[in-house]
């Protein structure tokens, strides 16, 4: 996920290769911000596409954005046992904790372990527009 923000307006122009969609806090929903052109990852042998597009999406005052890796998605759930192992499917499960925790990063953390245990790395990025 490669992006640039103007700080005067809050354009947000991005280009998202394959990554997790990015997330929207604003009015205390959660949700996901769509990408229109859909990209290989950088440096995927045999791809001779161009970045011809880039994606717009405005920010307004008091938005949030997270950006992470898939990490905070691929979790083991609680309800797994030691013969299944469950990871998570349910793709709407961030959304709902940004929500839950009005996107607080370090409650955001709590609660994605909460939810189960972690399988791959966890990062996540926080850009507010004030």
């Amino acid at each position: 996920f490669i992006g640039l923000i103007e700080e005067k307006t809050g354009g947000l122009y991005y280009v998202n290769t394959e990554h997790p969609q990015a997330i929207l806090y604003r009015d205390e929903n959660a949700s996901f911000i769509t990408d229109i052109h859909l990209y290989r990852k950088i440096g995927t042998l045999g791809i001779q596409k161009n970045f011809d597009s880039v994606d717009y999406f405005s920010l307004v005052e008091g938005d949030m954005l997270f950006i992470g890796s898939d990490g905070k998605d691929d979790i083991q759930l609680n309800s797994s046992t030691d013969q299944t192992r469950e990871i998570n499917q349910d793709e709407k499960l961030f959304p709902r904790i940004v929500k839950k925790t009005q996107g607080n990063l370090d409650n955001i953390v709590k609660e994605i372990k909460a939810n189960g245990k972690l399988t791959d790395d966890l990062s996540i990025l926080k850009i507010s527009f004030l």
